[in-house]
């Protein structure tokens, strides 16, 4: 049996990857020369591996200090998809806090509707090497889905159990984007500073016909998440009037 020798680029990825472990985000990398030096391989090889690993989410440019480690989660505002599917794609531990009910909440009467009084709402924690990563609130209908307070959602998407259980699945929603400053609970959920600036996501999902089904309020600490903007037509963009 032959074996093909690994590809240069492929020993520079790896050595890097692995430094990256024990490495800080923002902590920058060696030089290429040194890259090169440091791996016996061609300034080229350098180059497809730095490329690579940049694509990959390993490494990121950084202005004025050239590639450094990325250990930040990377999503894309503008992406046709929430924000769990973006989670989704990673390796995402998620702890289910707790599941219980409560009155309908006045900001969420609008979405509910008047007649809703009380609702679920399931509390919970996601993980990414093992740094909290968010903390969030969800909000159904208690008389159509007051049985989701006995279903344990650790690891467990809400979407899989609505589709399982109740044969239903969102078919669109909006997200709002905001900042807002950590207070008592959200500081200790998401072992962050009192008063640190982090992300809000409230998401509104709907059914057929206009049916509300859940709504999602996501707390997301700055540290460790990375939003950017891409998208084609940009001056197209905009909500139907």
């Amino acid at each position: 049996m032959k074996y093909k020798d690994i590809a240069p680029s492929r020993i520079v990825e790896e050595g890097i990857e692995l430094a990256a472990l024990y490495s800080e985000d923002g902590d920058r990398i060696l030089p290429q020369r040194k890259l090169a030096d440091k791996y016996s391989v061609s300034r080229n090889a350098i180059n497809l591996a730095l490329a690579k690993l940049e694509k990959n989410g390993i490494l990121r440019q950084q202005r004025k200090r050239g590639m450094v480690i990325n250990k930040k989660i990377d999503i894309n505002l503008l992406a046709m998809s929430p924000m769990s599917e973006e989670l989704k794609r990673l390796n995402i531990d998620i702890t289910h806090i707790e599941s219980k009910y409560c009155k309908t909440p006045n900001e969420l009467t609008d979405f509910f509707g008047k007649e809703s009084k009380d609702l679920v709402v399931i509390r919970r924690k996601r993980r990414y090497q093992e740094k909290v990563i968010s903390y969030e609130e969800a909000y159904l209908d208690k008389e159509k889905f007051g049985d989701l307070v006995q279903i344990d959602f650790n690891n467990r998407s809400l979407y899989e159990v609505l589709k399982s259980e109740y044969n239903l699945a969102p078919t669109y929603g909006r997200e709002n984007i905001s900042c807002v400053l950590a207070d008592r609970l959200l500081s200790d959920e998401l072992n962050i500073e009192f008063g640190k600036p982090i992300y809000k996501v409230d998401s509104f999902n709907y059914g057929e016909d206009d049916f509300p089904i859940e709504h999602t309020t996501q707390y997301l600490p700055a540290h460790n998440i990375k939003y950017h903007f891409q998208a084609k037509n940009i001056l197209d963009y905009r909500e139907d009037e």
